[in-house]
């Protein structure tokens, strides 16, 4: 019976012609305390130059003990680090 199993599945992996994701790779969040009840908060996110476009804004939710908030971070700028040049493949 597993070796059935295993067969039917060594089939659907061999047929297969290949497989592509386009999501975020990664990402680093930090803050900054500014006085006060004032903080910066810096959201880098790391993506594959050939995947899936940047969102404008990015939510994150902030827990305290007071509570919970949910607040919009906006795209502000980007950074190619690698060239993607003779990378993209159809």
């Amino acid at each position: 019976m597993l070796k059935r199993y295993a067969s039917a599945l060594l089939v659907c992996l061999l047929a297969i012609n290949g497989a592509r994701a386009s999501h975020i790779m990664g990402s680093h969040i930090a803050y900054k305390w500014l006085g006060g009840l004032d903080y910066e908060v810096t959201l880098v996110t790391i993506r594959d130059c050939a995947g899936i476009s940047l969102a404008t804004t990015d939510l994150v939710t902030i827990t305290s003990g007071c509570g919970t908030v949910s607040m919009p971070i906006p795209l502000i700028d980007t950074v190619e680090v690698a060239s993607c040049s003779g990378m993209l493949t159809n």
